[in-house]
């Protein structure tokens, strides 16, 4: 059985992040990818989307939970 690690936080925009924050953004997602865990997110954009994308990218497993209704209110 995988582990399920969530992966919650700002859904802040990408210009009013640092770099650092970015790119520790970035590394927690190849970290994560290598594991063999399913990540779970709420499915927003921001900070925990840069995770799940670069873990996505590498192979990942992604889960996302939108409190949206449907698809067109996602957007």
């Amino acid at each position: 059985m995988k582990y399920k690690i969530g992966v919650f936080g700002s859904n802040i925009e990408d210009k009013n992040v640092s770099q650092s924050v970015l790119g520790k953004a970035i590394e927690l997602g190849n970290t994560l990818s290598k594991k063999n865990v399913i990540i779970i997110t709420g499915a927003c954009s921001g900070l925990p989307y840069k995770v799940i994308y670069q873990a996505a990218k590498k192979g990942a497993e992604i889960w996302g939970y939108s409190p949206e209704l449907n698809i067109l209110n996602q957007r």
